[in-house]
């Protein structure tokens, strides 16, 4: 390796003035397919903030390779990761990994998801060499919006307000029942976080009907109750979303759904969303 280039960590706290250096890496190295988003700091969670979650290499002040791990909302751990090609078949990408891989496991983590494009053959091989396998469990599509504002409307007999920690243990359910089950701690963690939450009740159960979770225009988690689907509530949860981001209208809304999810897709069809890239999460088991 060149005395020029260099392994430069950051925490999240300090990633945003290199975030535009780094958007000009991703879109060198693929087409937008669900991977070359990243890095997408601002729009992942990131429950253990001491965690240094962005792993670059520089060369004279540029950055020619990341990896960022992306800490979803049941507790997945997802690493997506680019290298310049110049600078591919150097070991810079399998340094970044075995970084990760070092730092995250002394956390606990020991299996960690892939996001590959869908058809990429660079992305088997990374498959075939951290895995022993070319198959991934599941396809996921990037889906975005050209509205930027859904119309507001809250269904009669239901109320929306902002949850906080005591509200936990019932999205901690909700969340499990809808989607993967969660942690306690890790719905109180989604819910003190600089996220913009939002909760719709039924009025006369006071059951939880709803609850999403949004940063930037991006919906991290957005479940309905089954009892309460098809009454509006999904498309209100959405209103709240847009409105969060009026601010910023030149930003689009994004999602990620699983192809297999069929109600998902269907509820974000009927709200104009349209699929913007396919990819696949492969699993990892790391004994290291």
């Amino acid at each position: 390796m060149s005395d020029e280039i260099k392994k430069y960590i950051e925490i999240p706290a300090g990633i945003g003035e290199m975030r535009s250096k780094l958007y000009v890496l991703s879109n060198q190295c693929a087409k937008y397919d669900g991977f070359s988003s990243i890095p997408s700091f601002d729009s992942s969670l990131h429950p253990y903030s001491d965690i240094p979650f962005a792993y670059v290499y520089m060369r004279d002040g540029v950055p020619i390779g990341v990896l960022v791990c992306i800490f979803k909302a049941c507790e997945r751990c997802e690493i997506q990761s680019v290298v310049l090609p110049r600078f591919r078949m150097q070991g810079f990408f399998n340094s970044l990994v075995m970084e990760a891989f070092k730092v995250l496991s002394g956390f606990g983590f020991r299996k960690f998801w892939f996001r590959i494009p869908k058809e990429s053959i660079s992305g088997e091989r990374v498959l075939a060499r951290y895995s022993g396998s070319r198959t991934c469990e599941r396809t996921v599509l990037s889906i975005r919006s050209d509205l930027y504002v859904f119309e507001n409307t809250i269904p009669e007999g239901f109320s929306v307000f902002w949850p906080d920690e005591d509200d936990a243990a019932e999205v901690q359910d909700l969340i499990s029942r809808c989607m993967e089950p969660v942690s306690h701690s890790l719905a109180q963690r989604l819910i003190s976080a600089d996220l913009t939450n939002r909760c719709i009740r039924h009025d006369q159960t006071g059951r939880l009907a709803g609850f999403s979770s949004s940063s930037d225009g991006t919906v991290l988690v957005i479940c309905t109750d089954p009892e309460f689907r098809r009454q509006g509530v999904g498309t209100a949860l959405m209103g709240e979303v847009s409105e969060s981001n009026f601010e910023c209208p030149d930003i689009p809304l994004e999602a990620e759904v699983d192809q297999t999810d069929i109600m998902a897709r269907r509820f974000f069809r009927s709200l104009d969303f349209k699929v913007c890239g396919v990819s696949r999460l492969c699993p990892v088991d790391y004994a290291g």
